[in-house]
């Protein structure tokens, strides 16, 4: 477990001290901090990191464990090519071109094309009960919520999910039955289950 955490992230991450999860899901996994610590609390974890240099990342830094499976694609309601906006911070790289957070991004470095999935046709595929998922991918939340509507149905996992605009944090919160809600400067977690 990476013991350089500060702020948020590091609070975020104590409220599932103790958890247990049979498969979770890291979509948006980047470096694989999340990854990384949810490996350690479940049986299995499945990865996506459509970057290229934050795949790389994710792979050194997962190397050796054997519950875990990464994938090279962004997930999406839209399956197929799509333009991915890598940025001078990978953090904020994303399906969208523009922030959701107006003058918090760091500038595009690289427009390039990714493969997105959906996590219903993955998912599905695998066979293995899925019980949560972590979603953080720069605004494009609301959209990989709509790629997982069997996933939701079948399983309920519980969520955790980093928003990144007021509009799509309110959304959803009133999609979820008694979320926890914890907000950091310009974005904030919600942390619940769906009712889809």
């Amino acid at each position: 477990m990476n013991n350089h955490l500060v702020g948020h992230e590091s609070n975020i991450l104590g409220e599932f001290k103790g958890a247990r999860f049979k498969c979770a899901v890291d979509v948006g996994a980047n470096d694989g901090l999340w990854s990384e610590f949810l490996a350690d609390i479940s049986s299995f974890v499945v990865c996506f990191e459509p970057h290229k240099k934050m795949y790389g990342r994710l792979l050194r830094k997962m190397c050796g464990r054997e519950n875990f499976m990464a994938i090279p694609f962004a997930v999406s309601s839209l399956v197929g090519p799509a333009r991915f906006y890598c940025r001078e911070c990978p953090d904020h790289s994303s399906l969208n071109h523009d922030h959701p957070i107006p003058g918090t991004a760091t500038p595009i470095e690289v427009e390039s094309v990714v493969n997105c999935v959906s996590l219903d046709g993955i998912l599905n595929g695998i066979g293995l009960v899925v019980d949560f998922i972590k979603i953080d991918t720069e605004g494009t939340e609301l959209d990989v919520i709509s790629s997982a509507k069997d996933v939701i149905r079948i399983h309920r996992p519980l969520f955790c999910i980093e928003t990144h605009s007021s509009e799509s944090h309110k959304e959803i919160v009133e999609m979820m039955a008694n979320p926890k809600v914890m907000r950091y400067c310009d974005s904030g977690y919600v942390i619940g289950r769906f009712g889809i």
